[in-house]
């Protein structure tokens, strides 16, 4: 009977041993499947819950697909979103995170009612430990706003089921959400960091370099306050750089509102501060350097534009944001100010309004193209034509800008500074030969002293003669002027003859008194021109080429060219009836000869069929000058119509010299053979 005991307790000993070792399959069946196991890699979350409240009512709440398309409707302040995302698949893993590509607004992630944070940031806003579910938290349970633009990787706590993403604003784009990727940290990281790269890119690199850009700008514009279109650059590189950092970064330290309202005022202002850039004309031979008055004349008005453009929108966001409404019409309004002065600045600068060497044109319309063809990809994704997962190239359209601005800048800059230098070494090379001709003049005045007497003999009585001709035929001349003009004779008869004799002394004593510089004996007789011109309604246009700059005439040569040119303007006055006259000079290389060519050219009536030149007095007496001087005088209509108006050409050798005729002191050529000329009947 003592045998019983001890077979019972061996037939438990087995029992149990046979329960043990049938429970171990199922253990190892259990330690083979992990909770989370469904959470093993990463998969994506093409469905969540979405609610819409306007106001506190719900307007909306059901399950979409992403992405979710948002009707017009709900995208204004007064109407919030938020998303509830099944994420229990993961509940049971120690590592889970899930990834945005894009958020139609800024936004804020919750789970079970903590605040998330991102496993991509690298901004100090989070506790030293984390909570239990090895996601960082928040400090003091504040939600970190994050950017919608930017991809992220939110971590998960541990347990969490529920994931709500709350949007902050009304969306910049038609939809809320795109697909979220959802599975391990370590699967998910290397996915956030290439979508991260794919749309950050190198903006870092490129915001570093404006900002260098906007610092040698403002250097420059210290230098030369004048120059504005330096500072207009600088400008716009701090503008766009700015941009970059604000736009590009993984938070939001702004009101929501306030946020997505300044990036289309920061569009606006990158656009201005480039239209006054190229007003400013900052490339080298802009349009202030062909004709400083006519610039002025058409472009105060773009500049007003820039000033209401900034004002208006800038009124027009700050108005949305405090009464809460009509965002979406700001942004649009701003956003087309932008696009209509990026269109006008091509406009100017293919029109040739802003003239730029050729090459600087085709570079900047092309650079603005690229910047229009951006624009218009990135608004295609705001209305919702690209889905919402498209990248963005409004930002590399406006660098392209900037930096084609910077190329030209720098290339005026380098000419600028050559032109110095090569103006230095001129200046040196003109200083060491006034040098010697100077120390040469000294020998030679030593060696011809009794000549030198002999010519400030004839100096002084070059002076005595026009202080004659002033004082006295000259005075006599004005007092019968202001005589006519009280009518004390026939004023239209004489007094004109007494003008034709002032202008006479006058040339006698310019002829006298500007030695024999051409340019300047030209200049005194354009000064004394202008004015009547102007008053009889005919515009003067003045070409002289720089050619002719230092050219020496003979004093007497340089008085027969005037008087020409006096006959000519005449005849325009009073008997052209023409609008503009356009005189022009220059020296022309023709058969190894140099020719001083002098044109008058007016818009009038032009000359008659019939060849009247024996008949017309004036027309004889230009002919007969030239021919005193050796010159070839053409007097013919600009073409074949009539009313082409008329061309005086005078053609003087100047090397070789011209063989000059003997003058004689009372003689007159009856038809000089250097004249050939077809007149009008009212010429005379």
């Amino acid at each position: 009977m003592a045998a019983w005991p001890r077979a019972l307790v061996s037939m438990l000993v087995c029992l149990v041993l046979l329960a043990i070792a049938a429970g171990m399959p199922a253990a190892r069946a259990q330690e083979a499947s992990p909770p989370g196991a469904e959470c093993a890699g990463a998969h994506r979350v093409t469905e969540v819950r979405r609610i819409v409240t306007r106001e506190g009512v719900v307007l909306e709440d059901r399950n979409v697909t992403l992405p979710d398309a948002l009707p017009l409707a709900w995208r204004n302040e007064h109407v919030r979103l938020r998303y509830l995302v099944d994420v229990s698949a993961c509940a049971g893993t120690t590592s889970a995170a899930l990834e945005f590509f894009r958020v139609g607004a800024p936004f804020v992630v919750h789970a079970d009612g903590t605040p998330l944070q991102s496993l991509l940031t690298r901004r100090l806003f989070v506790r030293a430990a984390p909570d239990a579910g090895g996601a960082p938290a928040t400090r003091a349970g504040q939600a970190a706003v994050f950017n919608g633009r930017i991809p992220n990787l939110i971590g998960l706590p541990r347990g969490a089921r529920t994931v709500e993403i709350r949007l902050l604003t009304l969306p910049y784009i038609p939809s809320g959400l795109v697909p979220l990727g959802l599975g391990p940290t370590n699967t998910l990281m290397p996915m956030a960091v290439a979508d991260m790269g794919r749309v950050v890119g190198y903006t870092d690199a490129a915001a570093g370099v404006m900002l260098v850009l906007a610092l040698l700008g403002g250097i420059l514009w210290l230098q030369r306050r004048h120059d504005l279109g330096f500072l207009w650059m600088m400008l716009a590189c701090v503008s766009w750089s700015l941009r970059a950092l604000a736009y590009y970064d993984r938070n939001v330290y702004l009101p929501p509102i306030w946020y997505e309202q300044l990036n289309p005022f920061n569009i606006l202002l990158t656009a201005v501060a480039l239209c006054a850039a190229t007003l400013a004309t900052l490339a080298p031979g802009g349009a202030g350097a062909a004709d400083a008055r006519a610039p002025a004349d058409w472009r105060h008005r773009p500049r007003m534009a820039l000033v209401f453009a900034v004002a208006s929108s800038a009124v027009a966001i700050g108005l949305s944001a405090w009464m809460g409404s009509g965002a979406m019409l700001a942004r649009g309004y701003a956003q087309l100010w932008a696009l209509g002065l990026s269109l006008a600045t091509i406009w100017w600068i293919w029109r040739d309004r802003i003239p730029l060497p050729r090459l600087y044109r085709l570079a900047t319309v092309g650079a603005y193209a690229g910047l229009i063809a951006c624009a218009a990809h990135d608004m295609a994704l705001v209305f919702g034509t690209l889905p919402p997962s498209s990248p963005s190239y409004l930002f590399w359209g406006f660098t392209v800008v900037l930096l084609v601005y910077a190329l030209i800048t720098g290339d005026y800059i380098i000419k600028t500074l050559n032109r110095a230098e090569n103006s230095n070494l001129e200046l040196e090379q003109r200083i060491a030969s006034k040098s010697a001709e100077l120390e040469q003049s000294y020998q030679q005045l030593r060696r011809t002293e009794l000549a030198g007497a002999l010519s400030s003999a004839r100096l002084h009585e070059r002076e005595r003669l026009l202080r004659d001709m002033h004082d006295g035929l000259g005075a006599q001349l004005m007092t019968a002027l202001r005589g006519i003009e009280r009518e004390a004779l026939n004023r239209d008869q004489i007094a004109q003859s007494l003008q034709d004799g002032i202008d006479e002394l006058r040339m006698l004593m310019d002829s006298a008194d500007m030695g024999s510089d051409l340019s300047a004996a030209l200049a005194a007789w354009r000064n004394r021109w202008d004015n009547r011109l102007g008053a009889a309604g005919v515009q003067l246009h003045w070409h002289l080429d720089d050619s002719i700059d230092g050219l020496q005439l003979d004093s007497d040569v340089l008085l027969q060219i005037m008087r020409i040119l006096q006959e000519a303007a005449t005849n325009v006055v009073k008997h052209a009836q023409a609008h503009n006259l356009h005189v022009q000079a220059r020296l022309v290389q023709q058969n190894e000869q140099t020719w001083l060519h002098i044109v008058a050219r007016d818009d009038g009536r032009g000359l008659p069929r019939g060849d009247t030149l024996r008949s017309q007095r004036g027309l004889r007496n230009m002919g007969h000058r030239a021919a005193q001087i050796g010159a070839q005088l053409d007097v013919a209509n600009n073409g074949d119509d009539v009313q082409g108006g008329c061309q005086v050409l005078l053609a003087l050798r100047i090397q070789p010299p011209p063989e000059r005729p003997e003058r004689r002191r009372h003689a007159r050529t009856a038809e000089p053979p250097a004249a050939t000329a077809t007149t009008p009947a009212a010429f005379s």
